[in-house]
């Protein structure tokens, strides 16, 4: 092998891996505030927080190996969620506790949470969705709802995990601010 051919080959082995995206783990913790009440009144409540996604990563950051570079949140996204949760309705006076006999079953389901990048060329759109679903029981009467949120950013280069975390915090923050607020939940969980 020439001085020459092995320039070559190592030009395009630099070329390759630079195609090939690594995975990320991101740490999820949203963010959500509330204006302290006591429509809750020491009600107690049981908070379930459950993933129903068909797969745990969140997307895949493209590249080559788009199969295996895949964004995923360390240790899962159930229980980030559900102390976010356990401060904002403890801020509205509810007693948030683990057992079958509260006086509200409070279920969240996420159903979806993804990361897509679209586009072969820079720059390139990063999007992101989450689909949450609120199932309410209390004295055998139901609530159901649902609170979603979307984001779209276009990028010069590929995120960094800090990055990604700070758009998927965001996201997450959204689609929980809608919940806690929504009228409709907290006067069903209020009502006597």
């Amino acid at each position: 092998m020439t001085k020459f051919q092995f320039l070559i080959f190592s030009f395009m082995g630099v070329l390759l891996g630079a195609c090939a995206i690594s995975p990320q783990a991101i740490n999820l913790n949203p963010s959500v505030t509330v204006n302290k009440t006591d429509i809750g009144q020491g009600r107690s409540l049981n908070l379930t927080v459950v993933d129903k996604r068909p797969t745990k990563a969140l997307g895949s950051r493209g590249g080559i190996y788009s199969d295996t570079a895949l964004v995923t949140i360390a240790g899962g996204p159930e229980e980030p969620i559900r102390q976010e949760l356990i401060g904002a309705l403890s801020g509205y006076g509810f007693q948030v506790i683990d057992a079958a006999n509260a006086d509200v079953d409070l279920t969240i389901e996420i159903e979806a949470l993804g990361y897509q990048t679209q586009g072969s060329k820079y720059p390139l759109l990063i999007k992101n969705n989450i689909l949450l679903k609120a199932i309410c029981n209390k004295d055998g009467a139901e609530f159901i709802s649902r609170y979603s949120a979307n984001k779209e950013e276009e990028v010069l280069v590929m995120p960094t995990a800090s990055q990604n975390e700070r758009m998927i915090n965001a996201l997450v923050s959204k689609a929980l601010s809608a919940l806690v607020r929504d009228e409709k939940l907290l006067n069903f969980l209020k009502r006597g």
